[in-house]
Order: C-alpha cells, then sequence, then structure tokens
C-alpha cells in the first residue's frame, strides 16, 4: 500500500483522508497482515472483499490482517457472505 500511495501521489495525503475499496483475489490477507499503522492510518474508510476464508492453513495470517485493521483503529460495521464457491 505504501508503493501504491507514492506512485498515486497520496503519500503526503492527510490522515484519515482516504477511502480504500481492496478486491486483490486472496492477496488482501498478505498486505494488510504486513502493513504499518502509519499506513493505513491515511485510509478512513476500507472497503474489502476478503476471499479463501475456509483456508484453515492460512488463519494465523487471516487473525494477523484482521489484527492490524483493528491496531490500525478500524472497525467492522457490516459483513455478509456470499454464495461464491471460493
Amino acid at each position: 500500500l505504501s508503493q501504491v500511495l507514492q506512485n498515486t501521489g497520496l503519500a503526503q495525503a492527510p490522515n484519515r483522508s482516504i477511502v480504500m475499496k481492496m478486491d486483490v483475489e486472496n492477496a488482501e490477507w498478505r498486505i494488510l497482515a504486513t502493513e504499518t499503522p502509519a499506513v493505513l492510518s491515511k485510509f478512513q474508510q476500507v472497503l474489502l472483499e476478503f476471499h479463501r476464508l475456509t483456508d484453515t492453513a492460512k488463519h494465523g495470517l487471516y487473525a494477523q490482517a484482521v489484527h492490524t485493521l483493528l491496531y490500525a483503529g478500524f472497525r467492522v460495521v457490516h459483513i455478509h457472505g456470499n454464495n461464491a464457491n471460493h
């Protein structure tokens, strides 16, 4: 995310001034698990599509990603399932 902010000229944006929508087909977990609170603080709101929740071998990574979001001050306000089989 920090590279994306640099490439788009948003690295110097004020904290909590950007909205992010992310649908990156299972790469979201690693991105969020390793991102810094300083980068995440640029976003006021994040809209995420999480993939492969049933992959129990990766639940530790998933927990770290969620912890990172919570630590950065985000709260879950809506979750819904879908009928995709992946």
